[in-house]
């Protein structure tokens, strides 16, 4: 399969969620990562000539955590005891992670691709939102983002030398997203998102979409 047609919009939405993190305001970062994620829905929606309520945008945009209790007990011992330290040194000593960006960017970056999927083959046509929302968030989880994260790893290893002022710039998209104002793009994340485009693996993403289209029990 070739690379995601919908790439050139993906790509910098995506970045830019996992870019959030680094707004120097606390519980601000979430905020705009739901309002980034809200957009990417609606822009793939107006390329693909649909139109979404407000509701199914929601749902679509931030499909929730798929693991089980158990998975999400396994992995919940070690995350709670780090959890402050790593919010400490996000946003008081300004220390960021190429993993964290990576990360956050490729689970936007798949879950983004799935929803123009379901766009593409009306999949919301026999399927209730909650429905395809939860199969999005099960299919990433279950395939894993491994080969989109390694590309926004190069992404954010370009824009880390540039942490400082992207912090500021971050900070100013947070506050027209407070506004109700569309983003401005930022160049410097548009150039460092053309990394997205030399994704090698692209037998995942056939993967992704059969493993997408079987939990919603539906062909491919």
């Amino acid at each position: 399969m070739s690379l995601p047609s919908a790439t050139p919009i993906l790509a910098p939405f995506s970045l830019l969620v996992g870019l959030t993190p680094l707004i120097p305001v606390p519980f601000v970062d979430g905020y705009v990562a739901r309002k980034v994620r809200q957009r990417l829905v609606r822009e793939l929606a107006e390329r693909r000539g649909k139109t979404l309520d407000a509701a199914t945008v929601e749902l679509l945009a931030d499909p929730g955590d798929p693991a089980t209790f158990g998975e999400a007990v396994r992995g919940a011992g070690m995350k709670l005891l780090w959890l402050p330290v790593r919010f400490i040194a996000r946003k008081v000593l300004i220390v960021f992670t190429i993993a964290d960006v990576a990360n956050g960017s490729a689970a936007a970056f798949v879950e983004g691709h799935l929803v123009d999927v379901a766009l593409a083959r009306n999949y919301l046509g026999s399927r209730d939102a909650k429905t395809v929302a939860a199969a999005i968030a099960r299919a990433r989880f279950e395939e894993g983002t491994h080969p989109v994260a390694l590309a926004a790893k190069k992404a954010a290893k370009d824009l880390r030398r540039n942490w400082p002022s992207l912090r500021g710039r971050l900070a100013k998209l947070a506050a027209q997203f407070g506004r109700g104002e569309a983003p401005t793009e930022d160049p410097e994340v548009g150039a460092a998102a053309s990394h997205f485009e030399a994704i090698d693996d692209r037998d995942y993403f056939t993967k992704l979409e059969a493993k997408f289209a079987k939990l919603l029990n539906l062909d491919v």
